[in-house]
């Protein structure tokens, strides 16, 4: 079940593009700050393209990943109390539209279709947010990384003539780290051994799969 619902959560089925017009586009750069945690949730966001990691940050000042939401995704829309507690940082150039929240209410109820969508989009968020959780709560780091590394391969890997898969998104180890919820040094020694046992190749920033099956877990 684990293979079905990637981290990279997508919503790209549903067409959101009658809402456009009602609201602001805006194209921000790598690392930019959407929201943070705490801020007044008055706007709701449409990702057109690109990637938005949504994290918390504990008292410590750990940051930990919860989700990246990618083409088709609506992110702004949790809150508590009025706040939006968790926070939204580019993880690429990223496309979206803005939306007042009252705003975006009134434009779904008023369209059976959207509506429809939209409660298919929380749904399969909510599966997938417990998912992540079920992975950290009961299965090795291991376990965690190769799921991972075989979303990154399967969404976002090009096929090569040989038959093996090249990951061309650049990702650094402390990101699938806070990802997968261990250490970047457990990361590290976990790619290594993946390494040596011939499950990845490295090509300089990037990484080859010789076969995508082959780096999932015996279930």
């Amino acid at each position: 079940m684990f293979k079905e619902l990637s981290p990279w959560f997508e919503f790209t089925f549903c067409d959101w593009s009658e809402l456009f017009g009602y609201g602001k586009e805006k194209t921000v750069s790598t690392g930019e700050t959407i929201y943070a945690a705490s801020q007044r949730a008055d706007r709701i966001y449409i990702i057109k393209k690109g990637r938005v990691r949504l994290f918390h940050t504990s008292h410590e000042g750990k940051e930990k990943a919860l989700i990246i939401m990618c083409d088709g995704t609506i992110i702004g829309d949790s809150m508590l109390d009025g706040f939006h507690f968790e926070s939204a940082i580019t993880a690429s150039e990223t496309t979206f539209i803005e939306f007042g929240r009252k705003q975006f209410d009134v434009l779904i109820k008023s369209n059976p279709y959207l509506l429809t969508q939209r409660i298919k989009f929380l749904d399969q968020k909510s599966q997938t947010l417990a998912l992540s959780n079920l992975l950290v709560a009961c299965y090795d780091a291991e376990t965690r990384i190769r799921y991972t590394i075989y979303h990154l391969a399967n969404q976002f890997g090009t096929p090569l003539k040989n038959g093996s898969t090249r990951i061309f998104m650049q990702f650094t180890q402390q990101e699938l780290a806070d990802l997968v919820g261990t250490s970047r040094v457990t990361v590290a020694n976990m790619i290594n051994q993946f390494i040596q046992r011939g499950l990845i190749q490295k090509d300089g920033r990037f990484y080859i799969l010789p076969s995508v099956i082959n780096i999932l877990p015996d279930e």
